[in-house]
């Protein structure tokens, strides 16, 4: 997602940066991967602390017995697979998104120059970002 999605996560910052296109709600199946991360990358560039993106990433896990009942059991038993195979699928682990927001850095230099080099944010939606979702 990160190296070839990098024009999506650009949409949805001007998108959330234009304030006629406010409220809205990000949202995806399980909130941890495609959700996940353009929450992380949206609230690392309006400054929160890593440590706490983190943190917000894995309140996802309190819905996992939730996320685990709609698993599709008699498929997957059909094809060999267990409820227990599927968990790594049904987990918001915080490592993925370290090791992401590593492999970010590594590459790019920063979320900053990720989201300018490769997403297409300019400075002007960031600072409008900035005047919609902080008070």
């Amino acid at each position: 997602m990160i190296d070839d999605h990098a024009p999506v996560f650009g949409q949805v910052f001007r998108r959330l940066a234009d304030p006629d296109s406010l409220p809205a709600l990000v949202h995806c199946t399980a909130g941890k991967d495609r959700a996940g991360l353009t929450m992380a990358l949206l609230l690392l560039a309006l400054g929160v602390p890593e440590a706490v993106v983190i943190a917000d990433y894995s309140l996802s896990n309190r819905y996992y017995d939730h996320f685990r009942r709609y698993v599709p059991l008699k498929r997957l038993r059909l094809l060999g697979v267990t409820v227990e195979d599927m968990q790594p699928f049904l987990v918001a682990d915080p490592q993925i998104l370290r090791d992401a927001l590593r492999y970010l850095a590594e590459r790019y230099g920063s979320v900053l120059d990720y989201l300018r080099q490769q997403a297409g944010v300019d400075d002007e939606t960031l600072e409008r970002l900035k005047a919609n979702l902080l008070l």
